[in-house]
C-alpha cells in the first residue's frame, strides 16, 4: 500500500489549502494544518482526512490513477458517490476534536446568513457557515485563479462528479453509470442522483413530496433521479405500497431488505408486477433520455406540462399525486387501502395500460379501480409506446434481446379517423459516440381511416437508420396491442405485410379482439432493423 506520505508528497497540490496568512496562526487547530498548507479535517471516526480539490485538472489525473488501481482489483462498471458534500466535524473548543476556523472571518459570519445554517446545525454548532463542513476561508485552484471554498461549497460535490465521469470514460471507453449524492445545477450532465424522503408523517404524504421532488429535479436538468427513504416504515403495506412507487422514479431502489415484508409471499404481487411493468417501458424511458439529450426535454413530468391552463382549468396546477414519463404515459401511485383512486383526468383520452379501457377526461377527479397497492398506469390517446417484456430477465442487458412490442394508443377525431405516431431510440447500450454518429432510430406513425364498410389501418414502421445491423438484425417485433380499435367482428380481420397478404397457417401469426374495450392484440413476427408497413383491415359496423 502506499503511505498516506508518499501519496501527499507525490500529489501535495491535489488538497485543499489554508491561506498562507493561517501558517502560524493560534485561530487553527494544529494538527488541521498539513504539509503545503494542505487543510485536514476529521470524519466522523475522527480521523484527519485531506480534502481532494476537484477542481484542478492534476487532481483529476490523481483520482484517476487510483480508479485504474482499483479497477485492477474490482472490474467496475461506476460509482455512487455517497456523502461527497465537504463534510468534517467542526468544535467550538480547543478540548473537543474537530476543525476549528477563524471566528474572525467575515467569510464565516457573514452580515446575512441563510437560513439553513440554523436548520441543519448540531447542537455543537458554532453558527459559522463552516459548521460541518470546511472553513469558507479554504483554498481552491481553478484555471491558474484562486477561490475561496465560501465561493465553489455548492459545486464541490460536482467537481468530484465531472472528474468521476471523464476517469469512467477514459478507463472503459463506456458511458458507465454514476450517482453523485451531491449535485448541482449542470450535474445532470455527468451523473444522476438520490434524493431523500421521510416517511416520518404516512407515506401518501411521503409520495407526494417523492414527486416533487423528482419533478424539480428534473426541471435542474437532473433527468436520472430517484428517491430513497430517510425511515422506513414498519407496516408491511406501506412498505409494498413505497417500493412499487419508487420503482417508477427514473432510478429506481429497491427497499425491500429495510422492510418488514416477505418477498416471496403473495402480498408482494404488486412489487412484481411493478418491476415487470418498468422492464416493459424500458425501452420508450430510453428514448426519453435520447429526447431529454438532444432537446433538453423533461422527463419525469407534472401534469402542467402537457396540459397548460388556458385549456384546462387551474386545477391542473395542483395535481401532485401524478405524475407523466414524457408525453404518452400517466402515472396514479396508490395512496391508501381503498379498492378506487380517484384521478385527475385532463381534457384528453387515456386507456388503462392493463384492461385497455377507455377514460375520456373532462378536467376532473374520476373514481378508477385500483388493486391494493398498485400503480396506475394509463397511455395517453396518439401516442405509440415501444416496450420491450421481461419474460423472466433479471438485467436489462437481458431483457434487451427479448421481441419488441407496441402499444398503439389511438386518437379518434371526429370524422371516424385515428391517429398515433411514436419513435423508438436504440443503440448498444453502452458506446460513448451513438448519439454524435446518430447510429439507430425508428419511427413508426399509424394512421386509421374507414371506406365503406370497412376500417383499413397503415402502420407505417421507418427505420430512418441503422449503423448497428450487427445488434439489431437477431431482434424482432413480436405483437402489436391497438387501443380503441373500432370493429364489428374479428373473424373479418385480415392483415397485409407490405402488400402480401398474411395468412395464420403460412405466416404463423394470430390476433385477439376484446369487444368491451376494444383492444386489438396482434403476435406477429417482424424483424426489427427493418422497415415495414403494416394494413389491417376489419369490418364496421356503419351507423
Amino acid at each position: 500500500m502506499t503511505s498516506f506520505a508518499l501519496v501527499l508528497f507525490r500529489w501535495k497540490d491535489i488538497f485543499v489549502k489554508w491561506p498562507a496568512v493561517y501558517g502560524n496562526s493560534t485561530d487553527i487547530v494544529p494538527d488541521t494544518l498539513g504539509p503545503s498548507s494542505t487543510l485536514f479535517g476529521y470524519d466522523s471516526s475522527k480521523r484527519l482526512v485531506a480534502f481532494v480539490d476537484f477542481f484542478q485538472p492534476i487532481a483529476g489525473e490523481w483520482w484517476e490513477a487510483w480508479l485504474n488501481q482499483l479497477r485492477k482489483q474490482i472490474p467496475w462498471d461506476g460509482f455512487v458517490l455517497e456523502d461527497n458534500e465537504p463534510a468534517a466535524l467542526t468544535s467550538k473548543s480547543e478540548t473537543t476534536v474537530g476543525l476549528v476556523c477563524p471566528k474572525n472571518s467575515t467569510l464565516e459570519s457573514p452580515k446575512y446568513s441563510p437560513s439553513a445554517v440554523d436548520v441543519w446545525n448540531s447542537k455543537e454548532a458554532t453558527n459559522l457557515l463552516s459548521d460541518e463542513t470546511i472553513c469558507m476561508v479554504a483554498l481552491h485552484k481553478i484555471e491558474n485563479a484562486t477561490y475561496r471554498h465560501y465561493d465553489v461549497h455548492n459545486i464541490y460535490g460536482h467537481s468530484q462528479a465531472v472528474s468521476t465521469k471523464n476517469a469512467i470514460w477514459k478507463l472503459t471507453g463506456k458511458r458507465g453509470f454514476l450517482i453523485s449524492d451531491s449535485s448541482f445545477a449542470g450535474t445532470g450532465t455527468v451523473a444522476g442522483a438520490w434524493f431523500k424522503t421521510s416517511l416520518k408523517e404516512s407515506v401518501p404524504t411521503a409520495i407526494r413530496q417523492s414527486i416533487i421532488s423528482a419533478l424539480e429535479f428534473n426541471l435542474f436538468g437532473m433527468t436520472a433521479a430517484g428517491g430513497s427513504a430517510e425511515v422506513f416504515p414498519v407496516n408491511a403495506s406501506d412498505c409494498i405500497k413505497w417500493q412499487v412507487f419508487t420503482t417508477f422514479h427514473i432510478l429506481a431502489k429497491s427497499v425491500v431488505t429495510s422492510c418488514s415484508m416477505d418477498s416471496n409471499t403473495a402480498s408482494f404481487a404488486p412489487v412484481r408486477k411493478a418491476i415487470d411493468t418498468r422492464f416493459l417501458l424500458l425501452p420508450y424511458l430510453y428514448t426519453l433520455f435520447f429526447h431529454g439529450l438532444m432537446e433538453g426535454e423533461a422527463i419525469y413530468r407534472p401534469l402542467f406540462f402537457e396540459y397548460g391552463t388556458k385549456l384546462h382549468n387551474r386545477n391542473v396546477l395542483d395535481i401532485d399525486d401524478q405524475f407523466f414519463w414524457g408525453s404518452g404515459v400517466m402515472f396514479a401511485p396508490s395512496l391508501e387501502n381503498n379498492p378506487t383512486r380517484s384521478v385527475y383526468f385532463p381534457h384528453d383520452t387515456f386507456y388503462q395500460i392493463d384492461s385497455g379501457m377507455k377514460i375520456v377526461g373532462d378536467t376532473r377527479r374520476k373514481p378508477v379501480d385500483m388493486p391494493e397497492n398498485q400503480m396506475a398506469v394509463f397511455l395517453r390517446a396518439g401516442y405509440i409506446i415501444p416496450t420491450q417484456p421481461r419474460l423472466g430477465a433479471m438485467s436489462t442487458s437481458a431483457a434487451r434481446r427479448n421481441p419488441f412490442s407496441l402499444l398503439i394508443a389511438l386518437h379518434e377525431h371526429s370524422d371516424g379517423s385515428a391517429v398515433a405516431n411514436g419513435n423508438l431510440f436504440w443503440d448498444d447500450g453502452e458506446s460513448l459516440d451513438t448519439v454524435e454518429k446518430r447510429d439507430y432510430m425508428s419511427w413508426v406513425i399509424f394512421n386509421k381511416w374507414q371506406e365503406g364498410n370497412f376500417s383499413r389501418s397503415l402502420l407505417d414502421y421507418d427505420v430512418e437508420r441503422n449503423l448497428i445491423k450487427n445488434l439489431t438484425d437477431n431482434l424482432t417485433f413480436g405483437s402489436l396491442v391497438v387501443y380503441g380499435f373500432d370493429c364489428s367482428e374479428s373473424p373479418g380481420i385480415t392483415l397485409r405485410l407490405d402488400g402480401r397478404p398474411l395468412t395464420m397457417d403460412r405466416d404463423n401469426y394470430s390476433l385477439h379482439f376484446e369487444q368491451e374495450h376494444k383492444l386489438l392484440t396482434i403476435k406477429l413476427t417482424v424483424p426489427f432493423s427493418q422497415s415495414f408497413k403494416l394494413e389491417i383491415i376489419a369490418p364496421v359496423t356503419r351507423a
